[in-house]
């Protein structure tokens, strides 16, 4: 689609008319009573008569006030309308009251709607190709305490300098908002950017608290008009439903997600919301966060945090959703203490693509009872195998599927073997070191 301009610096000239114009004909009117209105298919003569006359000439005014006429200008044209069309002609009174009343709504209505013959296509964009997308939502899911603030923040960091991750090529360069329900401005988020690099003259934070009801809508709208960032991150988007909204009923939360979709599309913004995960197990990884699925829904992108199930040290950010592209690899970092008092640094590691959302999911293997020598098993069956030579990873995976080896305990088999990964094109190849 094409993207849209930015509200702040451009006003939309008055919009294209969608009528159909009938086409001139060479017929005189005999007198202005009897002068016929040409409307829908040409050729087709329309004189409004009886209990339509109101309703015809509403619709009138309905479009004259679309095209931004005032009062005065549409209550003269209905005025001359209701005369040469209307058999008989409705009391002038009744044709001044309709042009008040109609003259109330704002004007510019007719731009909700459009021919899509008039659209240019076009590539969907991405503030960090794939995983997050520009002018849509894009959803973060995770356990507290897991790293989700921190990974936010190197990703507003990058966004600050112009700086990319090692894991995308480039990154969109620009301002950031923060809307945090939970991190004190001076305690935890300044610091946490300062930790990550973030130029942080480039970070808006939300000062006042507030839900995004109708005022607060209206209030990050305005905030948008006036300082249009790069990236927008709310956290967590459950925190700012309005009072009384029930974020596990799909009508209530699909109304509240179609709101802020429109603000990215509107100002061509990326907006990464953040979501806790439940406890109870979903039948998809994106059910898995709290709240509606039409949550999950709404977003163009989904990413997944969660411990990597390998090291307890590191994490793993996977793509369970990718509308606009092909799933990116799974990212991989480290969480490094800077000292007692201060907020972690994120150490980026090398992307693991063969590393699935549904094994960040898993439980451990001692909570799913599994027998305590299963990885010793599949560690000598792996060992087995690599001897005679190098295996790209995709046919390991099918042998060990054949053997009762779940994916997990290969990884973690060749963990404690320490295989040598390497690629061929863009496959994985797992060898003995």
């Amino acid at each position: 689609m094409k993207k849209r301009s930015n509200p702040s610096r451009q006003r939309p000239k008055h919009p294209k008319s969608t009528a159909r114009p009938a086409k001139r004909t060479g017929r005189t009117a005999k007198s202005p009573k009897e002068t016929p209105i040409r409307e829908g298919r040409p050729g087709k003569v329309v004189v409004f008569k009886g209990g339509g006359r109101n309703n015809e000439l509403t619709k009138i005014a309905g479009s004259l006030r679309f095209r931004g006429l005032t009062e005065t200008a549409i209550a003269g044209a209905l005025q001359a309308i209701n005369m040469a069309a209307c058999s008989p002609p409705l009391d002038a009174d009744e044709v001044e009251r309709i042009a008040e009343s109609v003259s109330e709504y704002e004007a510019g209505h007719e731009a909700a709607f459009g021919w899509l013959g008039d659209v240019d296509e076009d590539d969907p964009q991405f503030l960090a190709y794939p995983y997050i997308v520009k002018g849509a939502l894009t959803v973060l899911d995770g356990n507290m305490g897991q790293g989700k603030s921190t990974f936010t923040c190197a990703i507003a960091a990058a966004v600050t300098t112009g700086r990319p991750p090692p894991f995308v090529d480039d990154i969109e360069k620009g301002s950031v908002l923060f809307m945090s329900a939970e991190d004190d401005p001076s305690r935890v988020l300044k610091p946490r950017l300062m930790q990550a690099g973030a130029d942080v003259s480039k970070v808006r934070y939300q000062e006042e608290p507030f839900t995004l009801d109708e005022r607060g809508l209206t209030l990050l709208r305005l905030e948008l008009v006036a300082n249009t960032p790069a990236l927008v991150v709310i956290d967590p988007i459950i925190a700012f439903m309005k009072e009384g909204t029930d974020g596990n009923k799909a009508t209530e939360t699909m109304h509240f997600m179609v709101q802020i979709d429109q603000l990215a599309r509107d100002f061509d913004t990326a907006i990464l919301i953040v979501r806790h995960l439940r406890k109870a197990r979903a039948d998809h990884a994106m059910h898995q966060g709290i709240g509606s699925i039409s949550i999950s829904a709404r977003v163009r992108s989904g990413l997944i945090l969660a411990p990597h199930p390998d090291d307890p040290r590191l994490r793993a950010v996977a793509h369970a959703k990718s509308n606009y592209a092909e799933p990116g690899p799974t990212i991989v970092f480290e969480m490094q203490n800077t000292g007692p008092r201060s907020h972690p640094r994120v150490k980026w590691h090398a992307c693991e693509p063969e590393l699935t959302v549904g094994e960040l999911l898993a439980p451990p293997e001692a909570e799913r009872g599994r027998p305590p020598r299963e990885r010793d098993t599949a560690t000598a069956w792996l060992e087995s195998v690599l001897r005679k030579g190098p295996v790209k990873k995709k046919v390991l995976d099918g042998w060990a599927k054949e053997e009762g080896v779940s994916l997990p305990t290969l990884r973690r088999a060749g963990e404690a073997l320490g295989v040598v990964k390497s690629k061929d094109g863009k496959a994985s190849v797992w060898a003995l070191p």
